[in-house]
């Protein structure tokens, strides 16, 4: 755990391969990843007023399984540039920009159902 805090390993243009804790937790992220994507396709596909943000929940399931995966598969195969560390770091601030977005559309969510519903009101009197 030591190591986490030091520079060389998140720096190093040839890190060794992930600990095999660290491979198990990086395969279930993946398999995770895929499972709920799949849950979330078809949420998407159902239809709805939410159908837009499951829309959203997929790409960014699926974009970051991929994503993970070729980390994986980089680590695995000791590719020198693509298996540094430092990878990882801008795979997590990405991610959690993109969660960020996608939970300001959620909070934005009732708003915009009370305006559809208040337009779908004022359209139902028309001629």
């Amino acid at each position: 755990m030591v190591n986490l805090l030091t520079w060389q390993f998140w720096f190093n243009p040839r890190p060794d391969v992930l600990s095999p804790n660290a491979a198990k937790i990086m395969t279930a992220m993946i398999v995770g990843g895929v499972l709920f994507s799949i849950i979330t396709y078809w949420l998407k596909s159902r239809g709805g007023f939410y159908r837009r943000l499951w829309g959203k929940c997929f790409n960014f399931l699926i974009a970051n399984s991929l994503v993970a995966l070729l980390l994986f598969f980089f680590d695995q195969e000791l590719i020198p540039v693509f298996s540094a560390r430092y990878w990882y770091l801008i795979w997590l601030v990405c991610a959690i920009a993109w969660l960020v977005f996608i939970v300001l559309h959620f909070k934005k969510m009732p708003a915009i159902k009370r305006e559809l519903n208040a337009d779908q009101l004022y359209k139902k009197y028309l001629p």
